[in-house]
């Protein structure tokens, strides 16, 4: 018996002593000011970062979260006292993000906040909740901690321009509500993250699911490009597309956009309202750019990253150039606790979706 107690008076102070390290580490975390001489970041007391850091990125170098982390790295360079290194992994082509995520975990340095990695928030959680990520890789949102959000990119609901009912959001929640079933629905494959922002609105609306026949008419018609297309030969009545198919394609005249993801109104659509405008203020579904590390990265080092990629993201030069990757890219920076409470919120919205589509993980 005498043993057991000393085992367990052991477990117990060591239990105490880490939870004390946590504390300790998440007061200094908060008490710490950013030092910087001559535009440069100064490391912490601690001496981080001695080294390069570096950015992981699931994709190639020209892909979203390969473009933001080449950009990061231009622009950190006015401010970072150490190098910023890329890895473009095309090869994380299944599971993306959180490929490259496990890919960190096991880095040397990861544990100390040397290795970040290019976050798509919701879309990432998205797979989370659509593909059997935590079977195959044994990771999911709790194995990540928040860095910065650094942006916003948009979609919108597009409409063909010869329907017969009104070019307008409202109008075409009422004709699914009045024809149940029958209007046309351009989409790709089940959970596809395009899709998952028109299942959302429908849930939203309750209008139900939109893989249910009986409530709209759900045709798999390709990627994004064939989708869009469908819509302006009339093939299809709606889907849901991306800036780049409306502004670089030049494909925005040739549809009614009857709805913008998120609450920002974009001067380039004035008159298409946003998701917060027709009641839905809580939208998750405007794709927030994120950066992020393994969890356990000590809340000082965390800090002192946000302040990098803080300093990096407001930079006015950083902002033009990622408009010129990005159309209507919108600049949204968020603190790490900001961005968690993103994520935490929009994974529960995915989450009940995912549920109701018969799509859970």
């Amino acid at each position: 018996m005498s043993n057991l107690g000393s085992g367990a008076a052991a477990v117990g102070l060591l239990l105490a002593a880490a939870y004390m390290a946590t504390t300790t580490n998440d007061a200094f975390a908060q008490d710490w000011q950013p030092e910087f001489v001559y535009g440069k970041l100064q490391p912490l007391p601690d001496g981080f970062p001695s080294g390069p850091i570096t950015i992981v990125a699931a994709g190639e170098r020209g892909s979203v979260p390969g473009l933001l982390a080449q950009r990061l790295q231009e622009y950190s360079k006015i401010v970072t006292p150490v190098p910023i290194e890329v890895e473009y992994h095309a090869d994380f082509e299944k599971y993306g993000s959180w490929e490259a995520l496990k890919y960190a975990a096991g880095a040397e340095g990861a544990d100390e906040g040397y290795v970040n990695v290019i976050f798509e928030s919701p879309d990432d959680i998205i797979t989370l909740h659509t593909a059997p990520v935590m079977a195959d890789l044994g990771i999911g949102l709790d194995d990540l901690s928040e860095v910065i959000s650094i942006e916003d990119h948009r979609y919108a609901v597009i409409q063909c321009k010869d329907t017969g009912w009104d070019g307008t959001w409202e109008a075409l929640v009422q004709q699914i509500k009045d024809n149940p079933g029958k209007v046309r629905y351009a989409g790709g494959e089940p959970g596809d993250r395009l899709d998952m922002v028109f299942a959302e609105y429908m849930h939203a609306q309750g209008l139900g699911s939109l893989y249910d026949k009986a409530a709209i008419a759900f045709e798999n018609t390709g990627d994004v490009a064939a989708r869009t297309q469908a819509v302006i030969a009339c093939d299809a009545d709606v889907t849901v597309t991306d800036m780049g198919q409306l502004i670089t394609e030049q494909l925005g005249e040739q549809v009614a956009v009857l709805l913008v993801t998120g609450k920002r109104k974009l001067a380039k659509y004035k008159n298409s309202p946003t998701a917060a405008d027709v009641g839905m203020a809580d939208d998750p579904m405007s794709r927030t750019m994120q950066v992020v590390v393994p969890a356990g990265v000590d809340p000082l080092h965390v800090k002192w990253l946000n302040t990098l990629w803080w300093k990096t993201g407001r930079d006015s030069y950083f902002k033009a150039g990622r408009v010129l990757d990005q159309p209507v890219n919108l600049s949204n920076l968020l603190d790490a606790d900001e961005s968690a409470a993103w994520n935490d919120a929009a994974n529960s919205k995915i989450s009940e979706l995912a549920s109701e589509l018969g799509l859970g993980q």
